[in-house]
């Protein structure tokens, strides 16, 4: 490790303890927070710049960049890689492109040989909530039961004299 590589991370040590210190001994830990977060961006956002116009970085970088935007913003709890979405041309059938692709996808990783498979998600989908069970029934059953027992209720409410009546001599 260099000497400039060792003087960088006792600095960067040093700036994050102080700002827990901070943040710690503020009364508003957000707002601070907040406003140290605003003030580092922007202290970094020139020297930023002048990088990425002094040296840009090719395609492959910006290639990169853009990818781990993606799996930053669309992973979820199963992973960052968990499903790809093929837009069909007008005149290719679906069904066509997804073998097409999902073969090409096994030969160029060799994903086949890990045991992976494309999966249709979408399709086993729609072909589980076809042929389900009618709920009609019970929602009536269900309904007619409400409604029996309000009646019954509203009865035993007269029957046992629990409803009071405003008086008539106001």
């Amino acid at each position: 490790m260099t000497g400039l590589a060792v003087v960088l991370v006792l600095v960067s040590a040093l700036a994050h303890a102080s700002w827990n210190l901070i943040v710690r001994r503020s009364d508003r830990p957000e707002l601070t927070n907040w406003l140290m977060l605003s003030s580092g961006a922007l202290l970094a956002s020139p020297i930023a710049i002048f990088v990425l116009l002094a040296d840009p970085p090719d395609l492959t970088g910006w290639l990169f960049i853009a990818g781990t935007t993606g799996r930053r913003l669309w992973g979820n709890r199963y992973g960052d890689l968990t499903s790809l979405y093929l837009a069909s041309p007008e005149d290719e059938d679906p069904t066509q492109l997804e073998d097409r692709f999902a073969s090409a996808l096994l030969a160029a990783t060799g994903s086949a040989v890990a045991g992976h498979q494309p999966v249709p998600v979408r399709a086993s989908g729609l072909a589980a909530s076809t042929g389900a069970t009618d709920f009609g029934g019970l929602f009536i059953g269900f309904s007619l039961f409400l409604i029996a027992a309000a009646a019954i209720l509203t009865g035993l409410m007269f029957r046992l004299n629990t409803v009071v009546f405003p008086s008539r001599n106001i």
